[in-house]
């Protein structure tokens, strides 16, 4: 790690923090839940910009509230720099993230359109989500996105210039996806919106992220998932 952002306790947030951005990661969540909330009688389909919008709305809602540890971790760590510089770094470490999960989008309006009209397929996709639970990959981005201090001390010399920042940010939204796409390729083969499984889901996330080290066995969702029924067929989109 370069020396400038060398040293254990130069990447633990401190409380006040924690507080600033995870009050900021909440509050985006709490715009994208209000979108889904309002949208929650809208069926997407197949409808590429609904589904989008959907899509979108449910990873600010589902998936922002996971990374503020890291993100927390990473403004800790840039100490050594000027706030605002600071801010700026912490906003662009997330900007990968961003473009990665709203780029899953259109691979999850591919995987939707198939299991809409193949039922088979999509019950196939919810047991595999389920055994993906147990699997060595979610093991390993698990134990990466648990331990922040761990993978900053491992990854985090670039982190005082921008390429750095921009590659930390890459490395952790693809650590992240590999935690938690099981579970949004079940929510997608299931209907994508169905409010109760996205709070469900959207609370085990974070919970297995914050776990204590050591692999729970077995994991809540590889017994939850298979329940999910697939969407039914597609037809005609109603709309308000």
């Amino acid at each position: 790690m370069a020396s400038s952002f060398a040293g254990v306790p130069s990447v633990r947030a401190t409380w006040s923090q924690h507080v600033l951005i995870g009050g900021v990661l909440a509050t985006a969540a709490v715009v994208s839940w209000s979108a889904l909330i309002g949208g929650a009688d809208m069926d997407p389909g197949v409808d590429a910009q609904l589904f989008v919008g959907m899509w979108l709305a449910m990873v600010g809602a589902m998936m922002l509230p996971t990374i503020e540890p890291m993100v927390a971790a990473h403004f800790a760590l840039t100490r050594p720099l000027p706030g605002v510089v600071r801010a700026e770094r912490a906003a662009a470490f997330v900007v990968p993230y961003l473009l990665l999960w709203s780029s899953a989008g259109v691979l999850a309006l591919a995987v939707r359109t198939i299991a809409l009209d193949r039922p088979v397929v999509g019950a196939v996709l919810i047991a595999a989500a389920g055994f993906y639970q147990l699997g060595a990959l979610k093991e390993a981005c698990l134990r990466s996105c648990r331990s922040p201090l761990s993978f900053f001390l491992r990854y985090g010399a670039g982190a005082g210039s921008w390429v750095g920042t921009l590659r930390l940010g890459l490395r952790h939204a693809v650590l992240c996806f590999g935690c938690c796409v099981g579970l949004m390729v079940a929510l997608v083969v299931a209907g994508a919106i169905e409010l109760t499984w996205m709070a469900a889901l959207g609370l085990l996330m974070p919970l297995e992220q914050i776990h204590p080290h050591g692999r729970p066995r077995p994991r809540p969702a590889a017994l939850v998932l298979p329940s999910l029924p697939p969407a039914p067929p597609s037809g005609p989109i109603d709309r308000p």
